[in-house]
């Protein structure tokens, strides 16, 4: 038997979402009759209807209402046991817009940790009137015990400049991306935006999808074949002690990066042993993170993530798209915007490219070719040398927002927010044609001395010469080599579409083109909104 209880994800100062009927939800006593009120700061009543418990749970469901603050949600219980039931108030309830901020590291980087983010923190209290974001963090537990009930159960909401959101407090721990996001989103659109933190960082997104989802499909069901085979003949008991064993093996670990330098450590020992406890498993913050929100009400997700899954790269679409379908079927509505955060530039020195994070880039732009109401948000030009983790996240949640205001508010213009795609490639002679879209007034073509450098010296290592003038264009040859390539303009649309005129030395009869397929390497293409010309890889 369950008591009454309201989810967590509800607390004061949440946010809820304008212009679509509310989900409230929680547990409680079978056959109990479960009210909520919305209320406006002067005590008018907003929004009220009441729902039946039934198998334990619970969901009121109130109508729209309008961007507001200051309001009040009342959630009360009534039955026959009145121990298991009674009432619970939350204040400085906003109405605005809400978005989840799903994905893996780069999604969940800190605010205090990113480039812009001290400065950011430092006049906090000189933008608490604002800056209208607010912030639920999802507690990152992996396996259900005390603790994660004890965790979820503290779990609120902040707001940006109250007093638990000092230099080193709660909004210092918010994801950098969806803060500079929702910041210039709340502005352009003067209301107050809501993010729900939901990430965990060097995680699939196999782990972020029920077992069912995975288990139909042959080509995902790799990922739940890999977790048996490593836990095989491990009882929980065991799973438990090992993950334990690791984690204070990496807290110890963790505690001497901090005062010696790199070449001193051991190897870090990070992820820990696949198990029961392990974030990285399929199926795991689904079941922990994803399940505990969901279906707070909200205007879509923002999703960055891709890095760990580089090891299955051909698959990549089929898993982005089911992890879209499943979400938005948990959330009862198959139209609900997700942004794709397409991967920056990114290889470690040392390592061979393997291309893998040019086909995730590909998958990517497939998925928002070919499912409905997603938005690509390309991150290259933000990319870091010898680093998964940019520190300049400003420009990428600045991106996002453009993106948004074009796709889902409807505020501006196709110009303003795509960026230029290369979509048909035609061999005229030695010459490859090619037409980009979304290219607006044109391109501008930037040396990337920095990253050209890098990529040089990367490839030095492999024994592969790289030119000075490369420009990231690469024309392929009939024996399927690729030449470094150069571009001319052939012709300028008034519809944003530009014609290029690329060709290569020594290539007579091209057979293909291609542009940034690298894991790392120049970003030279651009659009005049300031946006890259997306990778690409096209026969003709």
């Amino acid at each position: 038997m369950k008591k009454f209880r309201v989810a967590a994800v509800f607390s004061d100062g949440c946010v809820l979402q304008r212009g679509k009927t509310v989900c409230i939800f929680g547990e409680g006593k079978d056959g109990a009759l479960v009210s909520a009120t919305l209320s406006s700061e002067n005590g008018t009543v907003l929004a009220e209807n009441d729902s039946i418990v039934k198998d334990g749970k619970w969901r009121v469901f109130l109508p729209p209402v309008s961007a507001c603050e200051g309001c009040t949600l009342a959630v009360s219980c009534e039955s026959d046991d009145a121990e298991e039931c009674g009432g619970i108030s939350f204040s400085d309830v906003a109405v605005g817009e809400v978005w989840l901020a799903g994905g893996q590291s780069n999604m969940e980087f800190e605010l205090r940790n990113c480039a812009e983010g001290p400065e950011e923190l430092a006049k906090m209290n000189d933008t608490a009137q604002s800056v209208r974001v607010r912030y639920y963090y999802t507690p990152k537990n992996s396996f259900f015990s005390p603790r994660f009930y004890e965790q979820e159960d503290a779990s609120h909401w902040t707001k940006w400049g109250d007093s638990l959101c000092s230099e080193n407090g709660s909004c210092a721990t918010w994801s950098a991306v969806a803060y500079f996001c929702a910041k210039r989103l709340s502005q352009a659109l003067g209301v107050t935006v809501g993010i729900i933190g939901c990430n965990w960082g060097g995680t699939s997104a196999s782990a972020w999808i029920p077992r069912a989802r995975l288990q139909e499909d042959v080509h995902l069901s790799s990922y739940l074949d890999d977790y048996e085979r490593a836990v095989s003949g491990k009882s929980l008991e065991q799973q438990c002690d090992e993950f334990e064993s690791y984690s204070i093996q990496r807290e110890r670990w963790l505690e001497k990066a901090k005062t010696n330098p790199p070449e001193q450590l051991e190897p870090d020992p990070w992820p820990g042993p696949m198990g029961c406890h392990n974030p990285c498993r399929p199926c795991g913050l689904y079941d922990c993170l994803v399940s505990r929100v969901m279906p707070y009400t909200m205007k879509g997700f923002l999703y960055y993530q891709g890095e760990s899954d580089d090891h299955k790269p051909h698959t990549y679409d089929r898993l982005l798209a089911t992890l879209i379908s499943q979400w938005r079927s948990d959330w009862g509505d198959r139209t609900m915007p997700f942004v794709i955060v397409q991967l920056p530039e990114h290889r470690d020195a040392n390592r061979e490219d393997s291309h893998s994070w040019c086909v995730i880039r590909q998958a990517q732009q497939h998925v928002w070719q070919t499912v409905r109401n997603t938005v690509l948000v390309p991150a290259l030009g933000l990319g870091a040398y010898d680093n998964i983790h940019p520190v300049h996240k400003k420009e990428l949640g600045e991106r996002i927002c453009a993106a948004l205001l074009y796709d889902v508010y409807r505020q501006k213009g196709a110009a303003f927010a795509l960026p230029p795609v290369a979509c048909n490639a035609l061999r005229s002679g030695s010459k490859v044609i090619l037409t980009v879209a979304h290219a607006g007034a044109g391109l501008t073509f930037r040396t990337d001395a920095v990253r050209l450098e890098h990529y040089r010296d990367m490839e030095a290592r492999q024994g592969h010469a790289v030119p000075d003038d490369f420009t990231g264009m690469e024309v392929c040859a009939s024996d399927g080599v690729y030449h470094p390539a150069t571009a001319e303009y052939v012709q300028g649309c008034s519809d944003g579409v530009v014609l290029l005129a690329v060709t290569a030395e020594n290539v007579t009869r091209p057979t293909g083109i291609r542009y940034g397929w690298y894991n790392y390497g120049p970003v030279t293409w651009f659009g005049v909104n300031g946006l890259p010309l997306l990778p690409f890889l096209l026969s003709c």
